[in-house]
């Protein structure tokens, strides 16, 4: 067994995403799954760099042997995430040793960030979260954030083995140090270029000043209301409390639910499943409501203490079950599932992930939540 986490037994999903299966990882680590999640970031241990830059991943990778798999590349959110799952593995144990496992993968993934942020003062560019166009996201930069943060926490933890004459080994102090200042820069930049009317840009594009000597970056904002915005404001971004986190949802929840059959699309007019990347119309119109990104909303509500609206939302996916089991996305107009890419691990993951921070929050262990 590889370790890998396949997205959907369905043949276009038979893949191991590492998005997906990262957060999959994340919801057994809090349901006490350890042994399994661990499994899988040794996976992505084993895989870093391969086929791609230092510190970082392919896109997906075949279920059956691990080797890489092409499909849209690159995809930078993953160094956030590797570093997140990290985190939250070290939390549910406490083991030091199983932490420093993963020492020189937590470094070559810093490596990749720090580089990055100073040459472009953000993460490079990539095609992030739904695959589409090359450009910075706000989802790839700001999980990268959240992912440095988390290092920042647990480095003091990681013991920096003894240098050799040919390998010389920073010690954590000076690692800190330089995430502090990197995840700094980076935050800032991200509200500088991305923040506008009371909403976060999908993505923005470089355009640079080519005429005179003295050249200069600006950036084009794509402000196409995006789902996805949703949750790294969830998971501490900015604090979900702000006037700034607030208008952004806000503002998301005005644009994209649908007051038909509930629930969120990823993203204004996405026209996935119903005419674009062969959809063959297997949605009745566009912007199909996903699972996952209504759970987004979902733990948003959560952390700014709408536990009834949570709990609203985590009925509404249970009631678009198939067979007892989450798919990606519903019909917009009737609400059956769209099942051409049912069931969806991910939809799962963020089900336990959101249920389980329910909970924790407002209900006596043992409780049922259904």
């Amino acid at each position: 067994m590889t370790g890998e986490i396949v997205a959907s037994p369905s043949p276009v999903y038979f893949y191991n995403w590492v998005r997906d299966a990262s957060f999959s990882a994340i919801s057994l680590e809090m349901s006490g799954h350890v042994n399994s999640a661990l499994k899988y970031w040794k996976f992505m241990a084993g895989v870093q760099g391969v086929g791609t830059y230092n510190g970082t991943w392919q896109t997906r990778f075949n279920f059956w042997n691990g080797k890489v798999a092409g499909f849209v590349y690159p995809e930078f959110d993953s160094l956030g995430l590797f570093e997140i799952g990290i985190y939250d593995l070290y939390q549910a144990t406490h083991n030091a040793s199983m932490l420093n496992e993963f020492r020189p993968n937590i470094i070559s993934d810093l490596k990749f960030q720090e580089t990055s942020i100073k040459n472009h003062g953000l993460i490079q560019e990539d095609h992030s979260i739904w695959e589409m166009q090359y450009g910075y996201w706000f989802w790839t930069q700001s999980m990268n954030y959240i992912g440095m943060k988390d290092m920042s926490r647990i480095m003091p933890q990681l013991v920096s083995p003894p240098s050799t004459p040919n390998h010389s080994v920073p010690p954590a102090s000076s690692v800190l140090n330089l995430i502090s200042t990197s995840s700094r820069e980076l935050k800032q930049n991200i509200i500088k270029y991305f923040y506008a009317d009371g909403i976060f840009a999908q993505h923005i594009t470089p355009i640079t000043n080519q005429y005179g000597k003295n050249n200069y970056t600006t950036y084009l904002m794509n402000n196409t209301p995006d789902s996805s915005q949703i949750l790294p404001i969830a998971m501490g971004f900015i604090n979900p409390s702000s006037p700034v986190a607030k208008s952004t949802v806000n503002n998301l929840y005005f644009e994209l639910w649908n007051y038909r059959v509930g629930g969120l699309p990823r993203y204004y007019n996405d026209l996935y499943h119903y005419t674009e990347y062969g959809g063959y119309h297997q949605s009745s119109g566009p912007s199909p409501p996903w699972i996952i990104t209504t759970l987004f909303l979902g733990l948003y509500d959560e952390r700014t203490g709408n536990m009834s609206g949570a709990l609203s939302l985590l009925k509404w996916s249970y009631n678009h079950t198939q067979s007892g089991l989450l798919p990606e996305a519903i019909d917009p107009n009737f609400g059956t599932v769209i099942a051409s890419t049912s069931p969806l691990t991910w939809s799962s993951a963020m089900y336990i992930i959101v249920a389980l921070n329910y909970r924790s929050h407002s209900m006596p262990p043992g409780t049922p939540l259904l």
